[in-house]
């Protein structure tokens, strides 16, 4: 796969960026942006949140039926299905203060 691998660096405040060798073995924080998508400098709590949903098995950029005019969602991977109210904005809000928690370094 092409792209940009990142993950949080061992330090657990800072991203670095991995080899696509090394991402195969990476921990479950690791996270490969597309190459169309991937940013010259990253926003390390926009990599974190995209991590912290990859790790539990969500798709942070997948848009959720809700957000359309299907009005309906049925996909096991929409971030939307973090909450009971399906709610994908506020999810991705709670992804996003999950990795300024992390990048804080909770002491």
């Amino acid at each position: 796969m092409t792209g940009i691998y990142i993950r949080f660096a061992d330090d657990c405040r800072t991203i670095e960026k991995f080899s696509t060798e090394r991402f195969d073995g990476a921990n479950g924080w690791a996270f490969r942006f597309p190459d169309a998508d991937a940013p010259v400098d990253p926003d390390p709590v926009e990599v974190g949140a995209r991590s912290a949903a990859t790790a539990m098995g969500f798709d942070f950029d997948e848009q959720c039926g809700y957000e359309t005019e299907a009005d309906h969602c049925d996909s096991s991977t929409c971030i939307g299905g973090l909450n009971e109210d399906h709610h994908p904005e506020d999810c991705r809000e709670m992804m996003r203060h999950i990795a300024r928690s992390v990048l804080a370094g909770a002491a």
